[in-house]
């Protein structure tokens, strides 16, 4: 018998450690007792929206469009086309809900769970507030320094 699980070394790369906080239903379902949860239950960062981005657009731009704006070829053939992922309606929705829709689906859209593990899904939540936020974010609302930055670009 190990000790500890630190016996076995480092995990190999892309497999997940079970432990103790495995069974977090906010984490597994997007909701508990409580409901949907109101922020990503883990920690966003650089490589979380990366693969975010890379699930979003394998897995959603297709129907969605790339900026999320429900603009993209099949959307244009669809008899119920997808909404744009900035109306304020789906921008109010919270984390654990946009959770429960890649998981199980909407409407015509398919649920993704089969397909895209949960640190996946969460990704794509995340990726989805960024583009949100991309989107309709105002120039005053931006840190200083982004505003100079963006000034000297557009001049």
């Amino acid at each position: 018998p190990y000790e500890s699980i630190a016996a076995l070394g480092v995990p190999p790369e892309g497999t997940q450690v079970f432990a103790a906080g495995a069974r977090d239903p906010l984490w597994l379902e997007g909701k508990d007792v409580a409901g949907f949860a109101r922020v990503i239950p883990r920690p966003l960062d650089r490589a979380m929206l990366g693969l975010g981005r890379s699930r979003f657009e394998t897995f959603c731009a297709a129907c969605h469009g790339l900026l999320g704006d429900g603009v993209s070829v099949p959307a244009r053939f669809m008899a119920r086309p997808p909404p744009s992922l900035h109306e304020q309606r789906l921008r109010d929705l919270a984390p654990g809900d946009l959770f429960q829709v890649i998981s199980r689906g909407y409407g015509v859209m398919p649920g993704y769970a089969a397909a895209l593990s949960v640190p996946e899904r969460w990704a794509i939540v995340g990726y989805v507030q960024a583009l949100q936020l991309s989107q309709n974010a105002r120039l005053d609302e931006l840190p200083a320094e982004l505003v100079r930055e963006f000034g000297a670009r557009v001049q």
